[in-house]
């Protein structure tokens, strides 16, 4: 009896030891796969948040280049006036010199971009 009951007991013992094996890998497995899915979901969420700031950020930068686009479009044709004017040696109305006059002081309102943007 006595050699069965080591064969027993050697029997439950690794039945034991497999059976804590497999519950161990399951109870791992789990807190791996739900560790995973946080993860995937935090991740998930912080580049939304990245991607919102982005598009935040750049809409007034876009807004801006437009309106400077615009801007400089307008001194182009300024300067280009001005030039006209100086080809003529200085020939112009008085009309036409007040309205010259009028653009030139507008040149220099490019800085209030940003509070026209917000």
């Amino acid at each position: 009896m006595n050699g069965s009951n080591s064969v027993f007991c050697s029997i439950k013992v690794e039945t034991s030891a497999n059976q804590t094996i497999v519950d161990v890998e399951k109870t791992f497995d789990t807190i791996a796969t739900s560790l995973l899915s946080l993860l995937t979901k935090r991740r998930q969420k912080l580049i939304s948040e990245i991607k919102k700031i982005e598009k935040d950020g750049l809409e007034p930068l876009k807004a801006c280049r437009e309106i400077i686009t615009k801007k400089l479009g307008s001194t182009e044709q300024f300067v280009a006036e001005g030039e006209s004017i100086l080809s003529k040696k200085g020939l112009i109305s008085s009309e036409n010199s007040d309205k010259f006059c009028e653009k030139a002081s507008c040149l220099g309102r490019l800085v209030k971009i940003f509070s026209e943007v917000l």
